[in-house]
C-alpha cells in the first residue's frame, strides 16, 4: 500500500460499488449513484466546491488497467466527474443544478486527490468494514449522540438547542450545574 496523489480521469467509479447491485460500466455506476443519492451528490459536490476534499480522509484504490478502480471514495468522485462533466448527468432538474452552481463558480476545479493505492482489495476491506459499518464494538467509528452534537453545534456553530436551553434554564433557576450532564441530556 502506498499513498498517491491521482488524477480524477484516472479513477474509476466502481461498478461494484457495495451500496448498490453491480453494474457492468462506470458511466452505469454513476448513473446509479445518481438515480439513488443524487440530492446527496449534489449536496457533497457544492460542498466540495466550497471547502474542498477532507484532507483526513484519502480515497482508497486498486491499480487496474492503468487506472485506479475506487475502492472507497464513489460518492466524492461521482461529485468530482459531474463537476467536471455535467453531461454525465441524465436528470435533467439535476443537470441544472450542477451547471447553476459552476456557473457561480470562480475557483479551479479539483484535478487529483490524495489516494491510498492498495496491492488487493482484501488488504483494503478491513478499513473500508471499519468507516462503513458502525462502531465494531469500539474499534469503527463512534457517532455522536444528540447531547454532543448540540455541544458541537453550540460551540462552532453558535446554535443552541432546546434541550441545551431547558438544561441552561433549569440550572439558572436550580442553582445547579449536574442537570447539564451528559446522561441528564440524553434524557432530556
Amino acid at each position: 500500500m502506498k499513498k498517491e496523489s491521482l488524477e480524477i480521469a484516472k479513477i474509476i467509479v466502481n461498478p461494484k460499488n457495495y451500496r448498490f447491485d453491480p453494474v457492468d460500466t462506470q458511466d452505469e455506476a454513476i448513473d446509479l449513484m445518481l438515480i439513488e443519492k443524487g440530492k446527496e451528490i449534489f449536496n457533497l459536490a457544492q460542498h466540495i466546491l466550497e471547502y474542498g476534499l477532507d484532507v483526513a480522509k484519502s480515497l482508497r484504490v486498486l491499480i487496474q488497467d492503468n487506472n485506479y478502480l475506487l475502492l472507497d471514495g464513489n460518492r466524492r468522485i461521482t461529485a468530482i466527474k459531474c463537476l467536471h462533466d455535467t453531461t454525465l448527468i441524465r436528470d435533467p432538474l439535476l443537470k441544472k443544478k450542477f451547471d447553476n452552481l459552476l456557473k457561480d463558480f470562480s475557483g479551479k476545479l479539483i484535478q487529483s486527490v490524495d489516494s491510498i493505492v492498495y496491492d488487493n482489495e482484501k488488504e483494503a476491506a478491513r478499513w473500508i468494514k471499519i468507516d462503513h459499518t458502525g462502531k465494531n464494538k469500539g474499534v469503527g467509528q463512534d457517532p455522536w449522540a444528540a447531547a454532543g452534537i448540540d455541544r458541537f453545534e453550540q460551540k462552532f456553530e453558535g446554535k443552541t438547542s432546546p434541550s441545551i436551553q431547558l438544561i441552561s434554564f433549569l440550572e439558572e433557576k436550580l442553582g445547579r450545574k449536574q442537570i447539564g450532564r451528559a446522561s441528564c441530556r440524553e434524557r432530556v
